[in-house]
């Protein structure tokens, strides 16, 4: 946690914690296993769902402007996830 200077908390349960390089931003959610980092200069944001039950991670983008939306996002991949699966 040393490169980052502070945590704030954010909304829609998300904590923004500040790097030492002020053009990302990025947030997290501990307990939901949430990363979204944005870039101070772009509209979009990458983001990193893990589901440890599926054993599987999921990489995106979304739009800075639904940032707030991101459990819909994740819960709409994890269904998707879901119906791909072989049992």
């Amino acid at each position: 946690m040393d490169m980052y200077r502070e945590r704030i908390p954010f909304e829609s349960a998300l904590t923004r914690i500040t790097p030492l390089d002020f053009w990302l931003q990025t947030y997290v959610n501990v307990e939901e296993e949430a990363i979204l980092e944005c870039l101070s200069l772009s509209d979009g944001c990458d983001f990193t769902f893990y589901y440890r039950d599926l054993t599987l991670a999921v990489q995106g983008s979304l739009s800075k402007d639904k940032l707030s939306q991101w459990r819909a996002v994740k819960d709409g991949a994890r269904t998707l996830l879901e119906r791909w699966m072989v049992r």
